[in-house]
């Protein structure tokens, strides 16, 4: 989608906002790119700003002048400045779009437990369709500010209310080392973390909740990102 030059003209705007000295500055953005960009994530901010321009208000087409962002950013360069926003501000969507990630993480959970949970009695898998109507019955609320494999264990508790499951999960150990912290911390952080401690040395202790399915993918992209660098430990199945 090209970038338009007019954003008062359009309604619905997703935004990266950040306030500072006093002052909100704003810039419209393509919220799933924006996400991937703030976890330093391969993405080029081309690619992430909707509209040209650092604004106090966007949706009323108030354009912040190039001397206020000189002396509050310390720069008077559009794109850095929008770097800046979008890594340390919020990330502000829509009500649509948060239903439809709402709706794709509903999904994703119900994959989740499809592939790691089973029926005791059986020892075969729940059909998706009896897992979304047990999840219906028990009233799962679906967190926006959490990942699908973060939220597994309290749906899973949840479920357990109304439908017999057994859900296999691993606990990591991880002791990731100062270098790699930056790369490691998004993909930790789509997990359950059980504890997180930083170490002297600038080194993350974590022991993570990870479900049983996924622990490999997930060990090979911790070991990715720290070059075999980190010390990993699976210590039990719950």
């Amino acid at each position: 989608m090209e970038r338009f030059r007019d954003p008062g003209k359009v309604k619905n705007l997703n935004l990266a906002r950040l306030k500072r000295s006093g002052l909100t500055f704003e810039v419209a953005i393509h919220p799933d790119k924006a996400i991937a960009y703030k976890e330093g994530k391969d993405v080029m901010i081309e690619d992430v700003i909707y509209a040209d321009g650092v604004f106090h208000d966007l949706k009323k087409n108030k354009p912040a002048e190039l001397k206020t962002l000189k002396t509050v950013f310390g720069t008077d360069n559009i794109v850095d400045v929008e770097k800046t926003i979008i890594k340390e501000g919020e990330i502000q969507t829509t009500a649509e779009y948060r239903e439809k990630q709402r709706e794709e993480k509903k999904k994703r959970i119900v994959n989740l437990i499809t592939v790691n949970a089973v029926d005791p009695k059986t020892n075969l898998p729940h059909p998706p369709t009896r897992i979304l109507n047990a999840m219906e019955e028990v009233k799962v609320r679906i967190d926006d500010n959490k990942s699908a494999e973060a939220q597994i264990a309290e749906v899973v508790h949840q479920l357990r209310k109304v439908l017999p499951i057994r859900f296999e999960t691993d606990t990591i150990e991880l002791r990731v080392p100062s270098s790699g912290v930056g790369k490691c911390m998004p993909i930790i952080k789509q997990q359950n973390i059980k504890k997180e401690e930083w170490l002297n040395d600038g080194s993350l202790l974590a022991v993570v909740e990870v479900p049983a399915g996924l622990r490999e993918d997930f060990i090979s992209k911790i070991n990715k990102c720290t070059h075999g660098g980190c010390d990993i430990k699976v210590k039990n199945r719950l």
